[in-house]
C-alpha cells in the first residue's frame, strides 16, 4: 500500500472505471479518481448498530488547490480528526445525516414563517380592528405598494426584512410623487413592526427611524365673505358640472360647520325640522367621546337648504343617496332603483375639485367650509368653547373635559344662527 504523494494524484489519470488509491499515511483514506477526471478524498471506516458492522465511505472533499478543494496534508489531517471523533461515537455519516434533517427542518419553518402579507392582514385582525374605530385608510396603501408582485416585498419573511427593503418601497412612492402618501405609510409601518415584535413575530423592528415623504400641510384655508357670495351663487348656476344633491350639500356644509362624511351619512330620521327648534343628530363623530351623539342646531338658512335636498331624496333613508338619480322628476320614475345606501363623502371632495375652474376661487377644498363657519364664529365674537362645541370637537384639556360635560346646546344654537343670519347678509338674501 503506497503513500500517496502531490504529484502521483496530478499523474493519475481516469480510466474507463473508477481508479481507487489507499494512503497508508493516514488509516481509511483514499483517493477516488471518477471517469469523469474529478479527484476526491474518501474516508473508508467500519460502523456497528445492533450487533451488525458495516462498511462505510465518506467524502471528505475534492482534491485541488481551491476555495472549497482539499490539499493531500489537508485530507490527511481531517481523516485523523474524524478517526478521534469515531472513538467517542461520532460518525460521519451520522453527522450528514443530522445536518440534512436540520436544514430540512429550517427549510419547512421558513416555509410556514409569517410574511409581510401576513403581517399585514394580522395587523389588521388583532390591533387595527381592536383600536380602531374607523378603517385606517393607510392601509390601502400599505397593500398596494407593499404587496405589489412586480417591486412589493409581501412574499419576504418578517425575520428577512431590513430597513433598506423599507426604505426601498418608500423610495419609489416618493419617485411616483406619492410624498404624503409614504410619509404616512412610514409611520404606519413603525406600528406595524412594532406590532410583530409585541407579537414574539420578530425579535427587533427594522421600521425604526423611516423618515421618507413629508407630512401633511397644515392647512388653513378658509372662504372670506366675498369668495362665500361667490361660491354661494356659483351653486345656482344650472351649467355648473355637479348634481344637485352636492350643491345643496356644500350649502349644508357652509351653514353648519360639519363634515363631509357627516352630510354623506346622514339620515332622514335623524333630521328634526318640524319641531320648535330643528335639530339634526350625528352619530359616531370623529372628536368626540364614545357614545356620545352631536347635536347640530339648524338655522333657518340651514333648514332651508334640507328643505330643498328634501324635495330630492326625501323618500329615501339617506339625505345623500349613492344614486345620482336625485334630480327632479327623473327621480319619481326610478326611485325602485335608488340603492340603499348613502353617498360616498368623497364625491363631495371630488365634485368641488372638478369644479375649481368653473366656481372661479382660489383653490379651496369642501372641508374648507367647516374652517371658513370656524373663523367666522371668531369674528362674530362668539366665545372659544361655544365655538368648538358647534363643529364637535372635544375641550383640548382632559380634567376640564372630565368635569365640565355641559353640552351648551343653546348657546350653539344661537352661535349657529348668528352665523346663518351673517351668512344671509353676505349673499344677500334677507
Amino acid at each position: 500500500m503506497p503513500t500517496l504523494t502531490v504529484e502521483m494524484i496530478r499523474r493519475l489519470k481516469p480510466g474507463s472505471a473508477r481508479v481507487e488509491r489507499t494512503d497508508s499515511a493516514a488509516r481509511g483514506l483514499q483517493l477516488h479518481v471518477e471517469p469523469s477526471g474529478v479527484k476526491r478524498f474518501v474516508l473508508r471506516y467500519a460502523h456497528t448498530a445492533d450487533g451488525v458492522t458495516t462498511n462505510r465511505k465518506f467524502v471528505l472533499g475534492f482534491f485541488g488547490d481551491g476555495t472549497h478543494e482539499l490539499k493531500l496534508d489537508a485530507a490527511r489531517a481531517l481523516a485523523a480528526t474524524w478517526r478521534g471523533r469515531m472513538k467517542h461515537g461520532e460518525f460521519p455519516h451520522l453527522e450528514a445525516e443530522s445536518a440534512r434533517h436540520a436544514a430540512k427542518t429550517a427549510l419547512n419553518e421558513r416555509a410556514a414563517a409569517p410574511t409581510v402579507a401576513n403581517l399585514i392582514e394580522l395587523f389588521l385582525e388583532k390591533y387595527l380592528a381592536v383600536n380602531c374605530r374607523k378603517p385606517d385608510a393607510r392601509l390601502v396603501t400599505a397593500r398596494k405598494w407593499l404587496l405589489d408582485p412586480e417591486d412589493g416585498i409581501g412574499t419576504m419573511l418578517l425575520v428577512d426584512v431590513r430597513r433598506k427593503d423599507l426604505n426601498a418601497v418608500l423610495d419609489r412612492m416618493v419617485a411616483a410623487g406619492k410624498l404624503v402618501a409614504a410619509y404616512s405609510l412610514g409611520r404606519l409601518l413603525g406600528q406595524m413592526f412594532r406590532f410583530a415584535v409585541d407579537e414574539e413575530m420578530i425579535d427587533s423592528s427594522p421600521a425604526e427611524r423611516l423618515k421618507k415623504g413629508k407630512m401633511h400641510t397644515e392647512r388653513k384655508r378658509a372662504l372670506d365673505d366675498d369668495e362665500l357670495k361667490q361660491l354661494w351663487h356659483r351653486l345656482d348656476d344650472a351649467t355648473l358640472s355637479m348634481s344637485n344633491a352636492i350643491r345643496i350639500a356644500l350649502r349644508i356644509l357652509a351653514t353648519t360647520g360639519v363634515r363631509c362624511g357627516d352630510i354623506a351619512k346622514a339620515e332622514w330620521v335623524d333630521v328634526k325640522l318640524q319641531i320648535k327648534e330643528p335639530l339634526w343628530t350625528i352619530h359616531n363623530v370623529k372628536d368626540r367621546d364614545e357614545g356620545r351623539n352631536h347635536l347640530v342646531p339648524l338655522s333657518p338658512l340651514a333648514i332651508e337648504q334640507f328643505l330643498a335636498l328634501k324635495v330630492l331624496t326625501g323618500d329615501t333613508p339617506y339625505c345623500l343617496p349613492a344614486a345620482e338619480r336625485v334630480r327632479g322628476a327623473k327621480r319619481i320614475v326610478q326611485r325602485e332603483t335608488v340603492p340603499g345606501t348613502h353617498m360616498d363623502a368623497h364625491a363631495i371632495s371630488v365634485a368641488v375639485r372638478r369644479c375649481q375652474d368653473e366656481i372661479g376661487l382660489k383653490q379651496f377644498i369642501a372641508h374648507d367650509l367647516r374652517r371658513t363657519l370656524r373663523t367666522g364664529l371668531s369674528r362674530l365674537a362668539i366665545d372659544a368653547s361655544v365655538a368648538e362645541a358647534v363643529i364637535g370637537h372635544k375641550l383640548t384639556n382632559a380634567l376640564i373635559r372630565t368635569y365640565d360635560v355641559y353640552d351648551r346646546l343653546p348657546q350653539r344654537r344661537s352661535a349657529l344662527i348668528a352665523w346663518g343670519a351673517h351668512v344671509q347678509r353676505v349673499i344677500g338674501v334677507m
